[in-house]
């Protein structure tokens, strides 16, 4: 599905504003070599058993290794506290992050997922990150739909190159094809762009499954 021209103006713009993003360091773009790390902390806390685990910055960045040395890091997240979590305990690190407005921990809940309570800019912003991450080929997240859509578009994007991916949970993907990927991850050829315009139409609907 074709993004209309309205909306593929409206990221590009998004994105040209030096203050909707930050880079620490003396970046002033996102620039290869890039890594992903997709921090989901909305729902964390809401189900029990069955609510997804909580995982500190520490873990994403032990957990991709020797990949993220040397890189830029593009940090996704819902919560305003893991970006401080990253800045503060990892100020060596080279962060790149949308600069925008989150919920702290789980305090949105399950059912909002809009912190800024403007559903066109959420749905800007989600594509912004689509843009963004497309350019980085280290991918660092758990389980989630926003995820799987995300790294089907990085792979889409490097056809012929290696994508590494690291996974902190034990959830798999199910029904898709592994397509030049190391590092323990799967991927497929879906049609990426259907599936992350799907995720903003739901955003706009309260759907539950809410991306960060």
């Amino acid at each position: 599905m074709r993004q209309q021209t309205w909306l593929r103006h409206a990221v590009f713009q998004y994105l040209a504003h030096p203050e909707n993003m930050f880079f620490s360091g003396h970046a002033s773009s996102l620039q290869a070599p890039c890594a992903v790390i997709h921090v989901r902390r909305g729902d964390v806390i809401l189900h029990g058993q069955s609510s997804r685990r909580y995982f500190a910055i520490r873990e994403y960045i032990e957990k991709g290794g020797e990949a993220l040395e040397g890189k830029q890091l593009l940090l996704l997240t819902d919560d305003q506290n893991a970006i401080e979590e990253a800045i503060g305990q990892f100020p060596d690190r080279n962060w790149t992050y949308v600069n925008r407005t989150r919920f702290r921990a789980s305090s949105g809940g399950w059912e909002n997922t809009a912190p800024s309570k403007n559903p066109k800019l959420e749905t800007i912003i989600i594509l912004a990150e689509f843009a963004l991450a497309q350019r980085c080929t280290v991918f660092v997240h758990s389980y989630s739909s926003f995820a799987t859509a995300l790294m089907q578009d990085i792979i889409n994007r490097h056809q012929g190159e290696t994508v590494q991916e690291f996974k902190l949970d034990d959830k798999i993907d199910i029904g898709l094809l592994v397509n030049q990927v190391v590092g323990g991850g799967v991927g497929g050829e879906l049609l990426l762009n259907s599936t992350y315009v799907m995720e903003a139409q739901q955003l706009n609907r309260g759907n539950p499954d809410k991306p960060a």
